[in-house]
């Protein structure tokens, strides 16, 4: 009951956080705007959260945008402060801090078609892995990801069997005025 009521409630204050977000940038803006075709992956399942973690980040050490420490600072984040990446269901924002190994700023994507046990305390069933590598603290990148995938027809989209990476770069974000 104790984790129930605690799930139910950080989830309640990351939608109000997410919907209380505003950007001062552009209205409309899609995943291509932060991620290339070659930073996301669609696979069947994975075993393991790590080793979701050390797949999801695979694309952007092999171009040298973050370090190998900087994915095992990302797991150890989650083991010791728990899942408050995990700010909308089913989606795990992962990041570590700026000095841990970023080279350049960048995000990538990992769509699990099964979902996969996320975290060690308060464990959370996880299907899409996105990392969030930053050069300023104060960047909102996280929060514009976060915009694009709080919109359900969006995240319905991302749990189609048949989902291609220029359906998910095409997911967007829309303010209609």
């Amino acid at each position: 009951i104790k984790s129930k009521a605690y799930k139910n409630t950080y989830l309640k204050q990351c939608n109000k956080f997410i919907k209380n977000f505003n950007t001062n940038s552009k209205v409309d803006y899609s995943l291509s705007d932060f991620l290339s075709d070659k930073h996301i992956q669609i696979r069947e399942s994975i075993a393991e959260w790590r080793d979701a973690i050390r797949l999801a980040a695979q694309p952007l050490l092999e171009d040298q945008f973050i370090e190998k420490r900087y994915v095992e600072r990302m797991i150890r984040a989650v083991e010791e402060f728990g899942n408050y990446m995990v700010i909308l269901p089913e989606i795990a924002f992962v990041h570590a801090g700026i000095d841990d190994g970023v080279n350049q700023q960048c995000v990538s994507m990992l769509i699990l078609k099964n979902p996969v046990v996320f975290g060690n305390k308060h464990q959370e069933l996880i299907r899409n892995i996105v990392v969030i590598a930053v050069k300023k603290r104060e960047d909102d990148i996280i929060l514009k990801l976060a915009k694009i995938l709080e919109n359900p027809e969006n995240r319905n989209k991302l749990y189609q069997d048949n989902i291609t990476v220029s359906e998910i770069l095409n997911l967007k974000y829309e303010v209609t005025l």
